[in-house]
């Protein structure tokens, strides 16, 4: 079961691609006890994600197989974990150019990013991992994403 809450995480995300044109942004995030963090960069290969660490943080660039170029044409999406004093978040943030969707497929990338932070925690022993996610639309007010 994956719980939906708002949040705003404005401030953690990556370089997007094509940065200068109208963009659609999804955050979705997680998190785990601090005892179960060394797990963390493990469970990134054990998803079988195409990641490439970028230089010295735990953020990565995630390959196409979760947003592939044919349901999103440049999209871009990262993979972060950010250690906190009480565990580390998992933060999954992706961009891409705001052109018209159908809703099916708005709602396929939204469960998508939301699956990577939900599955992230469950691989470090969250029995339910609490999935925060959020929609910013290029243009218009930021809501819940649709995760069921």
């Amino acid at each position: 079961m994956i719980t939906l809450c708002f949040i705003g995480l404005s401030g953690i995300t990556g370089a997007p691609v094509g940065a200068g044109e109208a963009r659609t942004k999804i955050v979705a995030h997680s998190e785990v006890a601090a005892e179960s963090d060394g797990c963390l960069d493990h469970a990134v290969k054990e998803l079988g994600m195409s990641a490439k660490r970028q230089e010295a943080r735990r953020a990565w660039t995630i390959g196409p197989q979760f947003l592939h170029s044919s349901v999103v044409t440049g999209g871009a999406l990262e993979l972060l974990i950010d250690r906190q004093p009480t565990g580390s978040k998992i933060v999954v943030t992706t961009s891409f150019p705001a052109t018209s969707r159908s809703e099916v497929d708005e709602k396929e990338i939204e469960s998508r990013v939301g699956a990577i932070a939900s599955k992230m925690a469950q691989l470090c022993g969250v029995t339910r991992p609490v999935v925060r996610c959020e929609v910013t639309p290029a243009s218009g007010p930021a809501r819940a994403c649709r995760l069921d």
